[in-house]
C-alpha cells in the first residue's frame, strides 16, 4: 500500500509519485478564499496558533512559558473544548476514491460520535463550512465544529451533510477545470 507524503516546503500531498490537491487549493483554485485571507501576517498568527493547540492537544506545551499573545487563544480554547477526546493532530490525510487530501487541524471522538474540528483565528467567512466539509470527508467524522477562537470566541456546528456534498461538487468542478 502506497503512503500519503506531506512535502512542508511547498505544501503539496503526494501518493506515491502522484500528486494530490488538497482542500484548501481546491477552494483558492475555485476563487472561495479572498486575498484578505492569505494575509500572511493573520497567516503567521494563525499558523502559530494551531501549532500553540496541537501542542497542547498532544500534552506537549510549555504552558508556563507560552507567549501571552498566544495563550489568550489557548484560554479561550480551553473554555471551549469540552469532553472531545483528541484521536488525531494535524495529521495529514487522503480520500482514495475522491482523489484529494488535506490536514485537519483535529479529529476527536465524543463518545461514539467522530468529531472534526477546525480552529480559526479570524472571522467568519463562507468557505471555511466548505473546508471542514472536505476534512469530515477524509476523516470521517459525522460531526463538524468551526472553534473560533479569536474575539470573541464561539463555536459553530457545521450542517456536515450539506457542507460534504457542495465540497465534493467542488472537487468536480476543480477536477474539470485543472486537470
Amino acid at each position: 500500500m502506497t503512503s500519503l507524503t506531506f512535502r512542508a516546503e511547498d505544501h503539496t500531498y503526494w501518493l506515491g509519485e502522484q500528486r494530490l490537491p488538497s482542500v484548501t487549493e481546491i477552494l483558492d483554485g475555485l476563487g472561495f478564499i479572498s486575498p484578505f485571507s492569505k494575509n500572511e501576517e493573520r497567516a503567521h498568527v494563525g499558523r502559530l496558533v494551531h501549532q500553540m493547540l496541537a501542542l497542547y492537544e498532544a500534552g506537549e506545551l510549555d504552558e508556563d512559558n507560552l507567549d501571552p499573545q498566544l495563550a489568550v487563544y489557548l484560554g479561550r480554547w480551553k473554555k471551549m473544548r469540552h469532553h472531545a477526546i483528541p484521536q488525531h493532530i494535524e495529521q495529514p490525510m487522503y480520500h482514495a476514491d475522491y482523489g484529494f487530501a488535506g490536514t485537519p487541524d483535529l479529529v476527536a471522538t465524543t463518545g461514539k460520535v467522530i468529531l472534526i474540528v477546525d480552529f480559526k483565528t479570524g472571522g467568519t467567512t463562507a468557505w471555511h463550512g466548505l473546508q471542514i466539509g472536505g476534512y469530515a470527508l477524509l476523516s470521517g467524522a459525522s460531526q463538524g465544529i468551526l472553534a473560533y477562537v479569536g474575539d470573541p470566541p464561539r463555536l459553530i456546528n457545521v450542517d456536515l451533510a450539506r457542507e460534504k456534498r457542495t465540497f465534493l461538487a467542488c472537487v468536480t468542478v476543480w477536477r474539470r477545470k485543472f486537470t
